[in-house]
C-alpha cells in the first residue's frame, strides 16, 4: 500500500521508470507514462509494447523507480503487474489516456 505522501509525489509526476527481467535473466529498464495512482494501484500506458510487455508476459515482477531531482529524493516500489487490455476498466484507462495526451501536448506546444 502506498502512503499518502507517496501518492501526492507519484501524481505530480509524468513517467516513471519500471524494471523487468524476462526468461533470459537479462534486466531492462524503461520510462513508462504514469496514466493514475491509487492506494494499492498504479497504472501506467505502455505505448511501444515491447521488450518490457513480453518481459511481464513471462515474469509479472517489476521494480518502479523515480526521483524528484530538485529534492534529491525518490522511491523504488516493488511489486506485481496485471495487464489490462479489455473491459470496463480498461475503456475507463483509455478515455482518460487520451485526455493526458491532449493535455500533454498542450504543455508542450506552450513550453516549446
Amino acid at each position: 500500500m502506498l502512503t499518502p505522501k507517496i501518492i501526492r509525489f507519484l501524481r505530480s509526476r509524468k513517467f516513471i521508470s519500471i524494471a523487468t527481467c524476462g526468461t533470459d535473466n537479462i534486466p531492462l529498464a524503461a520510462p513508462k507514462l504514469l496514466l493514475r495512482v491509487e492506494p494499492e494501484t498504479i497504472y501506467l500506458i505502455d505505448f511501444v509494447m515491447g521488450r518490457i510487455w513480453k518481459n511481464l508476459s513471462i515474469n509479472p515482477r517489476v521494480s518502479l523507480s523515480v526521483m524528484d531531482y530538485d529534492e534529491l529524493t525518490g522511491y523504488q516500489i516493488n511489486g506485481s503487474v496485471e495487464i489490462i487490455n479489455e473491459g470496463k476498466l480498461y475503456d475507463e484507462l483509455l478515455a482518460e489516456l487520451q485526455k493526458k495526451e491532449i493535455s500533454l501536448t498542450a504543455e508542450r506546444v506552450i513550453d516549446g
